[in-house]
């Protein structure tokens, strides 16, 4: 555990159950059986969504600003005195009612599972979004076969897909409760963003040494994209040198790395300062290493809209590998070198 926010890598599924919430319905469709583990190809479906959302740089460690409804149940359940079928049941009727009322009117499935980690029981619920898929449907007209395409909408998401909102409930050694929350946004509708965490969690973001790390390098390459559009040499100045700064600081000042990375540039210093102050970072930071390390082992760049380039850290710092040239009006070159093997794709 790192400055109070637990990172789960460990875990096991003993118990999964799933319901189905139909928006065109009154009521949720209520499961009253567990789900069958002992299948490989399920337990290797569920597996893979749970490591995929631990994993997410997007799982936030949450506080609620008022205990919802049924969170006694979940303290019930993670103090054995309530089923999976009990509190999954309770949260899903919950859940029903706050999907059918802000969740734009769209139906989805919801998959709880009951979790053995590192630090203690957990119950984990994942929200699994319809996919849009098409099957084959054989109808026989005036005795000739027919066979027709049609689109399927119930699909749950592969392994390969993401999913965008989840939250696990963790009892931990110490008898404390922890909440982690994913929630992302498959639309721009503001109501679909916002339903999740304030209506149905109910809950705020905590500020972590790895959230506030990673919102340092979201929103400082998010205010260079902005304000950084036709200089192509400015731009990889001001990024070469934040990486360099946030990879070899430990406790970055955000004014002092302003005036490291703009020095004389009085107006791009103040607008970077008021830009990250607006977004929720100022002071100091203490960097999180491993998620520093973690981001920059492969960097990606995005070449003039049309040029996608990924090259991992070691190579792109390779002067025999790769190199960069500025051609003193804005522009770079980009050079690879000494290739003795590539495949079209």
């Amino acid at each position: 555990m790192e400055d109070g926010y637990l990172k789960i890598k460990e875990f096991k599924i003993e118990e999964g159950i799933i319901h189905v919430l139909d928006v065109n319905c009154d009521y949720p469709i209520l499961n009253e059986n567990y789900l069958n583990l002992s299948n490989e190809e399920i337990n290797l479906f569920l597996t893979k969504h749970m490591e995929k959302i631990l994993k997410d740089d997007e799982l936030d460690l949450g506080q609620f600003c008022k205990e919802p409804e049924f969170i006694l149940g979940v303290y019930r359940f993670l103090r054995e005195e309530f089923s999976l079928i009990e509190v999954s049941k309770d949260i899903s009727e919950k859940f029903f009612n706050i999907l059918v009322e802000h969740g734009g009117g769209i139906s989805c499935d919801l998959l709880f599972l009951k979790l053995k980690t590192e630090f203690g029981n957990a119950l984990c619920m994942i929200k699994l979004d319809y996919m849009k898929n098409y099957i084959h449907k054989i109808d026989y007209v005036d005795d000739k076969m027919k066979i027709d395409i049609i689109p399927q909408y119930i699909t749950l998401p592969s392994v390969s897909q993401r999913v965008n909102k989840a939250c696990i409930f963790l009892r931990d050694s110490d008898d404390n409760f922890n909440l982690f929350f994913l929630d992302k946004s498959s639309t721009s509708v503001t109501k679909e963003r916002t339903y999740f965490k304030d209506e149905f969690l109910n809950c705020e973001r905590i500020y972590s040494n790895f959230s506030k790390t990673k919102d340092l390098i979201y929103f400082t390459e998010k205010w260079t994209r902005k304000n950084i559009k036709d200089d192509a040499d400015k731009a990889f100045g001001i990024r070469e040198l934040f990486k360099e700064k946030i990879s070899n600081g430990d406790i970055l000042n955000i004014n002092s790395l302003a005036i490291d990375i703009f020095k004389d540039d009085k107006s791009s210093l103040e607008s970077f300062i008021d830009f990250t102050e607006d977004n929720g970072i100022d002071g100091e930071i203490k960097i999180d290493k491993n998620y520093v390390l973690k981001k920059y082992e492969r960097i990606r760049l995005k070449i003039d809209k049309d040029i996608d380039l990924y090259i991992n850290k070691d190579s792109f710092y390779d002067i025999n590998r790769f190199e960069v040239k500025r051609n003193g009006d804005g522009s770079l070159n980009m050079i690879i070198k000494y290739i003795i093997n590539y495949n079209e794709k």
